[in-house]
Parts: structure tokens; C-alpha cells; sequence
């Protein structure tokens, strides 16, 4: 397929809009295969999407932020679990967090969902507070 101004700009558009590799090649009229031939071809294409990508993705972790800071459990257990994986494991039926005391002794603790929804709730509640979180 030949290289297209207008094509490309459909596909960029396509990623965007947080569209799929697939998706997107199918809202430009691009097979996967010539997709992957152009970003062969061009680093700067590659790296546009890349960018498109990156830009989506914390569209997302902002938003999951921010329902993290309001209180919502899942929120935290999302952000917590990904962004501080050693720290903070979480399996369905407890949440287990270790920590390392200044002596060097590590000390973990499992807590169930009803307790950490309190300790949650109760942090918050102190944030607001000392208007280090929005009311």
C-alpha cells in the first residue's frame, strides 16, 4: 500500500482514540502487515504511536489515581499492586504488606478487605484534614 498523508493520519487518529493495533489499521484501511512494514521503515511513525500510547495510558492512571485518593478500594488495591508490587500483593481474600523497619527487620502484615477499607477510609479521612486532600 502506498504511504498516504491521509491514511496515516487516520491510523494516528485511530490510536487516539485509544484504538487497538487492529482497530486502528482497520479504521485507516491498512492491512497489519503494511502497518508493521511502515513502522520498519519509519522510527518516527514508531515512536508517534509509542507516544499516542504512553499519552492514553496515563490518561488512565490519573484518572485511577485520583478515584484512589477519593477512597475507592479498587482504585488502591490497582495502583498499589502495579506501582509497588514487593510492597503490596493482593490476592482475593487478604491484603499482605511488608515493610523493612530501620534495623533491617522485616515485618509483614495480612489484613482482610473489611480492615483495609477502614484503614483506607480513616487515611482519607486524615489527608482531607489537614487539606493535603481535596474535600
Amino acid at each position: 500500500m502506498k504511504w498516504r498523508i491521509s491514511t496515516i493520519k487516520r491510523l494516528l487518529n485511530g490510536f487516539k482514540m485509544g484504538l487497538t493495533i487492529i482497530a486502528a489499521c482497520k479504521e485507516a484501511d491498512v492491512s497489519r502487515v503494511t502497518f508493521y512494514k511502515w513502522l520498519e521503515r519509519s522510527p518516527k511513525l514508531r515512536d508517534k504511536i509509542e507516544l499516542l500510547k504512553e499519552n492514553r495510558n496515563q490518561l488512565v492512571e490519573d484518572a485511577l489515581f485520583k478515584a484512589a485518593l477519593k477512597g475507592d478500594v479498587n482504585a488502591c488495591k490497582s495502583w498499589l499492586s502495579n506501582r509497588a508490587k514487593k510492597k503490596w500483593n493482593f490476592n482475593t481474600n487478604s491484603i499482605n504488606v511488608s515493610a523493612t523497619a530501620n534495623a533491617g527487620a522485616k515485618t509483614e502484615v495480612a489484613i482482610d478487605k473489611d480492615e483495609a477499607k477502614q484503614r483506607i477510609t480513616r487515611n482519607t479521612r486524615i489527608l482531607k484534614e489537614y487539606g493535603l486532600l481535596d474535600k
